[in-house]
């Protein structure tokens, strides 16, 4: 009955020692694992964080620009009534003014 137990324990203790084994690696592969996730996490915010820093300056830079090719935000010329010349102007809008 001794010799049983000395193989129930020597193979118990075989068994405990590749769970061990198991457990190291199973720990190394979650600490990797959190370590990428971190990384994952890193690699998508840092862009929008310099994305929210740096583009509102390119893009105001950029949108006056492009007002200024098409003579937008020059500011609204006054026209003085007295100043219109009637025979100047298109005869489909004379028409719709006599109307």
């Amino acid at each position: 009955m001794d010799e049983d137990i000395k193989k129930i324990l020597e193979k118990n203790q075989e068994t405990t020692e590749e769970i061990l084994k198991i457990a190291k690696k199973l720990k190394t592969h979650m600490h990797f694992q959190q370590l990428f996730s971190i990384i994952k996490i890193l690699i998508i915010a840092i862009p929008i964080a310099i994305g929210i820093i740096y583009l509102p300056p390119l893009l105001s830079d950029l949108l006056d620009s492009y007002q200024e090719l098409l003579g937008i935000g020059q500011g609204v010329k006054e026209i003085n009534p007295g100043s219109i010349d009637l025979n100047s102007l298109p005869p489909d809008l004379l028409n719709f003014l006599k109307k």
